[in-house]
């Protein structure tokens, strides 16, 4: 029931990008997907990596949840303090709609910090409540706008990130989670500091791509084509974190040997079930937007190629992660935040087809084989 609850929010996101497809152009798509990826990136800049280093001091330090839950509703407040002259300034600049996604950042740090004590505190079901609460807040937004036809992407994006945070205060005042003091709170600086920088690469990665696509000269309609074929590469994304928790509790528990790489015949069904969306998606594409042309189709299955590889890297990251590899999976996201970017402005160069796809499948099939041959590294003689 609780992976059932958070597909629901894959299913918002893929509804909010459909939306703003149908009622708006893909230009406007090209324009939310830009404000939505830097938005992204500026909430994982606010984390900080918090969020595995709470869930940490709950599960294995033996920290009460109501002192997580006071220090992580203080650090937000300090985000706000932070985010309010910053939007300020960022309005009176060049680019006055990064305000909006600073304005974003304090409600959407503060339902991630909480959504990390809701595990333990209310069970599975609850958190898969709480994780799908900023896309489907979003949804409700951007269904508002486009009744009334107004594409106000960056105030929409604060109303659904006050939304989710409201939510998800409630969610935990229902719990019966009282705050307690915080004095002398200490988080480990080795966990949140790697989950920061893993974390704000795996964010940065749209944003990057997106806005370096458009400085190269792509057209705001071939922005807004980027974007939606950077949904499907997401969903893979949504699907690995899904897995996560149970990937990383069993992981956990076994030496790292080449066992990580040990073939079950289980696992058959994710490259089948990725063969068969790869095959759907020009149909699918054909009935969720009617502007989608052979290019857009054909970009959506390279991405689609890329999401099954990025499913492949996750997977192997979370039990590098649990078994304490902390360094290697850093470096692994950098690895594929600078090669996908190097990339694209390669491939673009050239003239290619398909640039930006190619380039984020570049990115997941060098990390693939980086991790690979990391592994076997570590493994040693079997």
């Amino acid at each position: 029931m609780a992976v059932g609850l958070q597909a629901l929010g894959s299913v918002a996101t893929v509804a909010v990008v459909m939306l703003v497809t149908h009622r708006f152009g893909l230009e406007a798509q090209g324009r939310f997907g830009l404000i939505k990826s830097w938005a992204d990136t500026a909430v994982a800049l606010g984390l900080l990596g918090l969020p595995q280093a709470l869930m940490h001091m709950a599960y294995h330090g033996n920290t009460a949840l109501g002192r997580l839950r006071a220090y992580a509703e203080r650090y937000a407040g300090w985000v706000l303090l932070l985010a309010l002259p910053a939007a300020a300034l960022a309005a009176l600049g060049p680019v006055p709609w990064i305000a909006w996604c600073l304005l974003a950042v304090p409600g959407l740090v503060l339902h991630g910090l909480l959504r990390s004590l809701l595990l333990k505190a209310v069970g599975p079901v609850g958190y898969a409540v709480a994780t799908v609460l900023p896309a489907a807040c979003l949804l409700g937004v951007v269904g508002v706008l486009a009744a009334v036809g107004v594409p106000a992407f960056g105030p929409g994006l604060v109303l659904a990130s006050l939304g989710a945070a409201g939510a998800m205060w409630w969610l935990l005042s229902r719990a019966g989670l009282a705050r307690e003091p915080v004095a002398g709170l200490r988080m480990p600086l080795h966990i949140h500091s790697h989950a920061f920088i893993q974390n704000l690469a795996a964010a940065a990665q749209a944003a990057a791509l997106l806005g370096l696509f458009s400085l190269l000269g792509a057209s705001a309609a071939k922005v807004g084509e980027a974007s939606i074929s950077l949904l499907v590469l997401q969903l893979f994304g949504v699907a690995a974190a899904y897995m996560a928790p149970l990937i990383y509790d069993r992981a956990a528990r076994m030496p790292l040997t080449r066992r990580v790489l040990t073939f079950r015949p289980r696992l058959l069904l994710w490259p089948v079930a990725a063969a068969v969306g790869v095959g759907a998606l020009p149909w699918a594409l054909a009935l969720a937007v009617p502007q989608a042309d052979d290019s857009l189709q054909r970009s959506c299955q390279i991405m689609a190629v890329a999401g099954v590889l990025l499913l492949a890297n996750r997977i192997i990251a979370t039990r590098l992660q649990a078994q304490g590899a902390f360094a290697l999976v850093t470096v692994l996201a950098l690895l594929r935040l600078v090669v996908s970017a190097a990339a694209l402005a390669w491939v673009w160069a050239a003239d290619w087809t398909h640039a930006f796809s190619l380039a984020v499948l570049a990115g997941e099939a060098l990390v693939i084989v980086a991790t690979a041959l990391a592994l076997l590294r570590r493994s040693g003689p079997a």
